[in-house]
């Protein structure tokens, strides 16, 4: 019984690893979106993976170098599908904010760090002047917890830090301060925005100031 099963183990271990009956014949790239930079067939080219390898060989070592080549991609992954198929996995960073630095944009992932450059930045995504990753990430917070009718009006917004978020709506300076108290900070700055101050700092909700 011992020896069939030694047998039987060193057998799938030759078909696995050196029989041709097991090669890889045909590679795919699934999760590039159709207007993505990224582009399947030079993925493909970089990967490492060439028809005729062995399906059990073939490594996603050569994969995380094309994560570090492109920061556009969040993950990027290896499948099998036997006999012969490989499917290279790819997961895109979407989008959280354009960040204006020295005449461009740049896209910003959820990792607070940027993949890619544009002329335009989207219209659904906030334009953020800094470079700070933490105030970034603190500006993108604090324009989500705006109500749809403040953000739309929101004209430039400037993360000098984590601590210190600023966002201009019509001719109006806002000083935000950080993404603390933010429910109460909206209100606050409704019933101020009635007023029409050049400048109101609502960063300490509870005694805010206008000028």
């Amino acid at each position: 019984m011992l020896i069939a099963l030694s047998v039987t183990f060193v057998l799938l271990a030759w078909i696995l690893g050196w029989s041709s009956l097991l090669t890889v014949r045909t590679i795919h790239v699934e999760g590039i979106a159709a207007s993505s930079a990224l582009k399947g067939k030079q993925l493909i080219a970089e990967s490492g993976i060439r028809v005729g390898e062995k399906m059990a060989r073939a490594h996603v070592s050569t994969l995380s170098e094309l994560r570090k080549k492109y920061p556009k991609i969040e993950s990027i992954t290896l499948k099998r599908s036997w006999p012969s198929t490989i499917t290279i996995v790819v997961k895109e960073k979407d989008a959280i904010a354009a960040v204006y630095f020295n005449g461009a944009y740049q896209l910003y992932g959820e990792d607070g760090l940027p993949f890619a450059n544009v002329a335009t930045p989207p219209s659904d995504l906030p334009v953020i002047m800094g470079r700070e990753t933490a105030g970034i990430k603190a500006a993108v917070s604090i324009y989500r917890s705006l109500p749809a009718d403040l953000a739309s009006q929101i004209v430039t917004l400037t993360a000098r830090s984590n601590d210190l978020i600023e966002f201009t709506i019509g001719k109006t300076r806002i000083t935000w301060g950080s993404s603390d108290d933010s429910a109460t900070k909206i209100k606050v700055l409704r019933v101020l925005l009635k007023t029409r101050a050049k400048k109101i700092d609502v960063s300490a909700p509870l005694s805010p100031t206008t000028r």
